[in-house]
């Protein structure tokens, strides 16, 4: 993936460039965060980061992606409940 960084230079020039950015996390390439107090505060914080990350899969036009977080963001929000 292209993504577009824009700096300035000591001269005072602005220059863009384009590198390569990581892709967004999908539940088959990354684990979530496991920061929390509680077992529920964990949770919670994991449903944030698949919701951002499917987000992510949506503003680059990549539905099944996007669809895969959202399935893991749901399981944890059913855990949730659970609790």
């Amino acid at each position: 993936m292209k993504k577009q960084r824009v700096h300035k230079t000591p001269a005072g020039f602005q220059v863009n460039q384009i590198v390569d950015a990581p892709p967004p996390p999908s539940p088959a390439t990354h684990k979530p965060p496991t920061h929390g107090a509680t077992p529920w505060g964990r949770i919670a914080a994991q449903v944030g980061f698949w919701e951002t990350a499917a987000e992510q899969w949506q503003q680059l036009g990549k539905p099944f992606k996007r669809q895969e977080c959202q399935a893991a963001m749901q399981a944890l929000q059913f855990a949730l409940e659970i609790l």
